[in-house]
C-alpha cells in the first residue's frame, strides 16, 4: 500500500505545500528503506534562496507499528 498526495497550506496565496507519503512499515523496515523512498519520492532539501526565497525542509518520518508516515513542507516566503 502506498498512499500519497499533496496538501496546499496556504489557500489564500498558495505558497506553501505539504507532500506527503504512507507505507506499511513491512515495506520500509529500515533506514536505508527510507532513505530509498524519500529520494524517489521527494525534493531535496535547501534552504531559503533566490527572490522570493523559495525553501524546501528535509522530510519527517514518523512511524508506528504498523504504518510509515512521510512529509515534506516546501514553498515560498511571501
Amino acid at each position: 500500500m502506498r498512499n500519497q498526495g499533496t496538501r496546499i497550506l496556504d489557500r489564500a496565496g498558495e505558497t506553501r505545500r505539504m507532500q506527503w507519503l504512507m507505507v506499511f512499515a513491512h515495506e520500509c523496515r529500515d533506514r536505508a528503506a527510507e532513505e530509498r523512498l524519500i529520494g524517489s519520492h521527494f525534493l531535496r532539501p535547501h534552504t531559503r534562496w533566490s527572490w522570493p526565497p523559495a525553501f524546501v525542509d528535509p522530510v519527517v518520518v514518523q512511524r508506528t507499528r504498523r504504518r510509515v508516515f512521510m512529509s515534506q513542507i516546501s514553498g515560498v516566503e511571501p
